[in-house]
């Protein structure tokens, strides 16, 4: 089976304070995925540097060994088993939307001793995230988005100050739930393709430098733009780094 990937955007109620949900984060959630599944292979998150009004302030992404881990008994029985202190965050949250999907490939640098991606060591301390809907069959979209994201490291996007990768993920299942309550996502909600740059840094003109590039390609395709900078990323037995916590 393919690598996977997930998602996950959240932003805390005014009844569920920022030290409440970073606790449950931290404490709870965060070690019941990293510390104890294999199947984790980094973790890490990050704080919204954009304004959008009622759009989520923190976003929590994985790098996942395998798509079927998604249905498996290990990852399944978390969400099916929550705690009373998670329910608790849960029915707090004012909006959670969570991306499954299917990592179809990283473009642009090899990790290395500067920039290790989502995982412990040098993060990326910047991220652009935006959906990207593909015109054309069904069976030849993943190919056109492969190609697209080859291009654009390739041609342009590596030529910008600070950019590291781009990874493409194929969005497999999708949801929202609002105060806990599960909604149904409309359909400019919907994404087909979850696009990931990586920067050094943040670093405004590399942005703009960044945004003309892919607007210039597919302006039409292009939605639900977004800038985020590192919170933490996390230590996880995939890694055998947990002594770093």
């Amino acid at each position: 089976m393919p690598p996977g990937f997930l998602a996950v955007a959240s932003q805390p109620s005014s009844s569920l304070s920022l030290d409440e949900f970073h606790a449950w984060y931290e404490e709870e959630h965060i070690p019941l995925r990293l510390n104890h599944l294999p199947s984790f292979l980094s973790g890490a998150r990050y704080q919204a540097i954009d304004s959008i009004p009622g759009a989520p302030g923190w976003l929590a992404m994985y790098e996942i060994d395998d798509t079927a881990t998604f249905g498996k008994e290990s990852y399944t029985s978390l969400r099916a088993k929550r705690s009373e202190r998670e329910k608790g965050v849960m029915q707090r949250l004012e909006v959670l939307t969570r991306i499954t999907g299917e990592d179809l490939g990283v473009y642009g640098q090899e990790e290395d001793e500067k920039n290790t991606g989502m995982k412990l060591n040098k993060p990326s301390d910047c991220v652009i995230t935006h959906s990207l809907a593909v015109s054309g069959a069904e069976e030849h979209k993943d190919k056109i988005t492969k190609e697209w994201a080859e291009k654009v490291a390739a041609e342009a996007t590596a030529k910008i100050a600070g950019w590291a990768r781009v990874r493409v993920v194929k969005v497999l299942e999708s949801g929202k739930t609002e105060m806990g309550v599960a909604t149904e996502l409309q359909s400019a909600e919907r994404v087909e393709y979850f696009i990931i740059h990586e920067f050094n840094d943040v670093n405004e003109a590399a942005i703009d430098a960044l945004h003309g590039v892919i607007f210039i390609s597919v302006a039409e395709n292009i939605s639900h733009w977004r800038l985020w900078k590192l919170y933490k990323a996390y230590p996880c037995i995939a890694q055998g780094n947990l002594d770093a916590a």
